[in-house]
């Protein structure tokens, strides 16, 4: 299966790919966080997804690693 039809979070080498579903969002946007509880006033970063056109969304982000909280 090609990486950009799957939905959820997928590591790479550099980065992590992000793709959801979501056909009555405006937009979408994934927080990301380390540590390992959600503190609700600290994300490190925030990324907004990108609409495919078929209600899923999806996006890039650099630099994330396995472990970090997201949402």
């Amino acid at each position: 299966m090609d990486l950009k039809e799957r939905i959820g979070a997928w590591i790479t080498d550099h980065d992590c790919f992000f793709r959801v579903w979501a056909p009555h969002a405006a937009t979408v946007s994934v927080l990301i966080q380390s540590g390992s509880k959600w503190d609700l006033g600290q994300a490190e970063l925030e990324q907004k997804l990108v609409k495919d056109g078929q209600d899923y969304w999806s996006g890039i982000v650099q630099g994330v690693q396995a472990g970090q909280l997201y949402r």
